[in-house]
C-alpha cells in the first residue's frame, strides 16, 4: 500500500533546497506519495524570530549552508535577489516577490505540477546560475519547460490572492498542528521530522513502516 507523506515546503528556504535531491530519491525508491504542503517563508509568518533572534544565527547559517552544500556537492549561493527583502535584518513588511512565488507554488501542486515546480524554481533561486532569476522572460521559459504557463498563472494568483494567501495560511497552521514551525519538515504517520539533516533518519523510520 501507497504511504502518504505530507512534506511542508518554502521556497525561500535554502535548507529545503539541499533537501530536494534526497527527498526525490526517497521518492523514486519507495512506494509513497509525497503531498506537497506550501507555507509562506518563516520571516511572514513569524516576523519576529528574525527579529529577536542571536546576530551569530544569521552568519552560522551561512556557513552552515555551505558547508552542507559542499558535502552533498549541489550548486549553492545565495539568490539575488532574495525572495524574501530585509532592511537591516528585519523582514520588510511588503514582500511581492515572497507572495508571487509562493501563491503560485500552490496553484502548481492544485495542477499535480508542485513537485515539478519545487524542482525547477528551487534550483533556478539556489543553485547560483541565474542572476536575475526572477526575470520575467527566464520564468516565462522555465514554466514552459515544466508544462506550465507563467502569464496564465500569474494573473490568476493576482486575481484570487486572497484564496491563495489563506491556503497559505492553512498550511501552516497545519505544519505547527504537526509539531513543528520549519521547513523542510516530512511528516510521516503524524510523525514530524525536521530539516534536512534528519531525512537519513526519516528513511530509516520509513522503511521500518514499509519492513524493508
Amino acid at each position: 500500500m501507497t504511504e502518504n507523506i505530507d512534506l511542508f515546503w518554502s521556497m525561500r528556504s535554502s535548507y529545503s533546497y539541499l533537501a530536494l535531491d534526497r527527498i526525490i530519491d526517497i521518492k523514486e525508491k519507495y512506494d509513497v506519495k509525497i503531498n506537497i504542503k506550501f507555507v509562506l517563508p518563516l520571516a511572514l509568518r513569524h516576523r519576529n524570530y528574525f527579529i529577536n533572534m542571536p546576530k551569530s544565527r544569521k552568519n552560522y547559517g551561512k556557513l552552515d549552508n555551505l558547508r552542507i552544500a559542499k558535502y552533498y556537492n549541489i550548486p549553492f549561493k545565495w539568490p539575488d535577489p532574495d525572495p524574501v527583502k530585509f532592511t537591516n535584518g528585519i523582514p520588510d513588511y511588503d514582500q511581492p516577490l515572497a507572495y508571487k512565488v509562493s501563491r503560485m507554488a500552490v496553484l502548481a501542486e492544485k495542477n499535480n505540477k508542485g513537485f515539478d515546480y519545487v524542482k525547477a524554481l528551487s534550483r533556478a533561486i539556489w543553485d547560483g546560475k541565474n542572476k536575475n532569476w526572477n526575470d520575467r522572460s527566464f520564468l516565462i521559459s522555465l514554466f514552459k519547460s515544466i508544462g506550465l504557463n507563467y502569464e496564465e498563472m500569474e494573473k490568476e494568483v493576482d486575481k484570487n490572492s486572497d484564496m491563495y494567501d489563506e491556503m497559505l495560511s492553512i498550511n501552516g497552521g497545519k505544519l505547527e498542528e504537526s509539531g513543528h514551525w520549519g521547513v523542510p519538515t516530512l511528516v510521516l504517520r503524524k510523525e514530524p521530522f525536521f530539516g534536512q539533516d534528519r531525512i537519513d533518519i526519516f528513511e530509516w523510520k520509513l522503511k521500518e513502516i514499509l519492513e524493508i
